[in-house]
């Protein structure tokens, strides 16, 4: 869009939460040296380069790196990734003395200094075992990890060897998948695909495990060479408002709407309100960055609610329905807007190409609508979005 004064602007504004392609369970070379991984790479700063291009390549934007407790090895990779620009996790994977695997993830912040403290909280003072055990069993753990430590815990291939539903059965099996400390768990597939026992309780179906909130399920596997990225189960859509240990808790505390699998079909392109500014006016040089899904008005009574709303409905040329809603949009627009004030809509239509259009419109003109390159074109709003309408308090 050629416009680069209010709307450039206005895009710059926070829109909220989004969806991030994340790999929660990449291993750093020192893993796959250590575990004898076959890897066509003599180096780490080569198989760094790969990974981290690897990750670009397949739209990877946020990592964790979780070596078998160890986080040290993982300083190489996560700056690389990070000059990338790519979000990282710091964490490890854990073996509870009860044989779970459990990710611990921390915030993006946290030092390897601190990371290595909690390893020795853990009883790990030594490197010398390829996988070592640590002291807590998988409750004392997520307990200790989400409540002393800060992070949050993702049962790793819960249905595989070392996964929690896998390696406990019975009473601690239970006791385990409904402490509330346990969020979220991976799986390399969809649900459907876990072994028949196993699927029930991941649906929340079996009587015994069943919780108030489901376990959000997650893919994540071991990546341990760029080529691992292409396997469906290796990454999964995240939706957060930041990439943090917070952003991550209430995904998992919402998966329904904040997690999307490998194998769910990917929503439908639609059009979009990419943003609303005003210039003069009451209003002048107040702006909205709109998120790309669901946008909700919070506030009290004359904060502005009717205002957006009425400023959507005049832009786009919409006429209200019944005569009580005529006289609040009109008399809003005569009031609070007022004459002279330009309200300016970034919209995005997707048929029958991708395409921005910036919609104008300068009380009491009528509307105009620019393409790309800032060009008038002979189309009306609704032209652009033909199926939008606009509803306010007196016609719902």
């Amino acid at each position: 869009m050629s416009d680069t004064g209010p709307m450039t602007e206005a895009l710059k504004l926070p829109n909220g939460a989004r969806f991030y392609r994340c790999a929660l369970q990449v291993n750093p070379f020192d893993y796959v040296k250590r575990h004898n991984k076959e890897t066509a790479f003599e180096d780490e700063a080569s198989y760094n380069t790969a990974i981290v291009q690897a990750c670009l390549d397949h739209g990877i934007e946020v990592i964790a790196i979780t070596d078998h407790y160890r986080v040290h090895t993982a300083d190489g990779l996560a700056k690389a990734a990070r000059d990338a620009g790519i979000h990282v996790f710091p964490g490890f994977e854990a073996v509870t003395k009860d044989g779970v695997h459990i990710l611990c993830l921390f915030e993006p912040g946290r030092t390897t200094r601190e990371l290595e403290r909690i390893l020795g909280d853990c009883g790990i003072h030594r490197d010398e075992a390829a996988s070592p055990t640590g002291k807590y069993d998988v409750i004392e753990f997520l307990k200790t990890a989400t409540h002393s430590w800060g992070a949050v815990c993702v049962a790793a291939h819960v249905a595989s060897d070392g996964g929690l539903l896998n390696r406990l059965t019975g009473q601690p099996a239970i006791n385990a998948w409904t402490w509330p400390d346990l969020l979220a768990c991976a799986l390399p597939g969809p649900v459907t695909d876990a072994p028949n026992g196993i699927r029930q309780i991941l649906e929340n179906k079996n009587a015994d495990y069943r919780r108030d909130r489901p376990v959000a399920v997650i893919n994540a596997q071991d990546v341990s060479s760029p080529e691992d990225f292409e396997k469906p189960g290796a990454s999964c859509w995240i939706k957060m408002s930041a990439v943090s240990v917070e952003g991550l808790r209430q995904a998992f505390l919402d998966p329904s709407s904040r997690i999307r699998l490998a194998s769910d079909p990917v929503p439908e392109e639609h059009e979009e309100f990419l943003a609303l500014t005003w210039q003069g006016g009451f209003l002048d040089g107040a702006a909205i960055h709109f998120n790309e899904n669901l946008n909700v008005l919070i506030g009290g009574r004359g904060t502005g609610k009717s205002t957006v709303i009425e400023s959507l409905r005049y832009v786009l040329g919409l006429e209200p329905l019944g005569e009580d809603a005529r006289k609040a949009h009109e008399g809003i627009v005569r009031h609070v807007l007022h004459n002279g004030t330009k309200i300016s809509l970034l919209v995005r239509a997707h048929r029958p190409a991708k395409r921005d259009y910036l919609i104008e419109r300068t009380i009491p003109n009528p509307p105009i609508v620019r393409d790309e390159s800032g060009n008038v074109l002979e189309v009306s709003p609704t032209d652009i979005i033909p199926q939008v309408e606009v509803y306010g308090q007196h016609e719902i």
